[in-house]
């Protein structure tokens, strides 16, 4: 069974596999209907990548947004040197790095509608910041969230008020420590419940960008702390409705 993570990374590979081939030039009118044209093509090596991003770091302003690329290793685009997280700007066609290199993989940026820009993933610094595993993009540099998490989060989206919410397996470093979902409101993390029913639940990838309407696939605990497999469930608002009970694969 193809799960929901795979079907997301051939998704983006296949994103970025047409950014890096060049801008897509309109398909002619054919009797078979649109389909993919071949691209001009950039030199370069070919990178492991991890995902693509819109992002727009002005928000409402004027500047146009541009795609956040990840890689899990350092690439070259159009001969500039991209190592692991940078930036394609389409309206130009030029390529930067973003900040300093990270001492380990990303895994998933988050964008606000306000030009906010989160980043998790497998690194703990930046050779400036300590780091651990969350960050947020300040305009010039990479800073911290609190001090970050034991392990990265999968799933998130940025508030229309600049809040960060996430899942995952991870942990809050530091006190008090909050699990697998949780709010960063600029100062502080908060944890949102994890309670579904008289169960829990741990949401691991989130479907929605909102609080109001916000899908989620985990694991659901029971209170022995036995699991029960992987369940899909919708948030109510302060816990988890559990939908469907997958259960474990076979």
């Amino acid at each position: 069974m193809v799960s929901k993570v795979m079907r997301t990374g051939v998704l983006a590979l296949f994103a970025v596999f047409a950014l890096l081939s060049g801008l897509a030039r309109l398909a002619e009118a054919q009797d078979c209907g649109p389909q993919w044209l071949p691209g001009e093509g950039m030199p370069g090596t070919i990178p492991s990548l991890n995902s693509v991003t819109s992002w727009d770091p002005d928000g409402d302003g004027p500047r146009t947004p541009v795609l956040v690329v990840i890689s899990g290793s350092t690439f070259n685009a159009q001969g500039v040197e991209i190592n692991r997280v940078g930036t394609y700007d389409p309206a130009t066609g030029v390529w930067s790095q973003l900040g300093a290199p990270l001492n380990g993989i990303p895994g998933e940026a988050f964008v606000g509608k306000n030009g906010e820009l989160f980043l998790s993933g497998e690194f703990t610094s930046d050779g400036v910041s300590t780091l651990n595993r969350i960050a947020r993009w300040d305009g010039t540099a990479w800073k911290p969230l609190g001090a970050g998490l034991t392990w990265n989060a999968r799933g998130g989206f940025v508030l229309p008020n600049g809040e960060l919410i996430i899942s995952g397996s991870f942990t809050t470093v530091g006190s008090p420590q909050v699990t697998s979902f949780a709010k960063w409101t600029g100062s502080e993390w908060i944890q949102l419940s994890n309670a579904a029913g008289a169960n829990s639940f741990r949401p691991q990838l989130l479907a929605g960008n909102s609080l109001e309407n916000l899908y989620a696939l985990g694991e659901l605990i029971t209170p022995n702390n036995s699991s029960l497999g992987q369940a899909v469930a919708k948030w109510n608002g302060s816990s988890w409705d559990v939908l469907s009970n997958i259960g474990f694969d076979t």
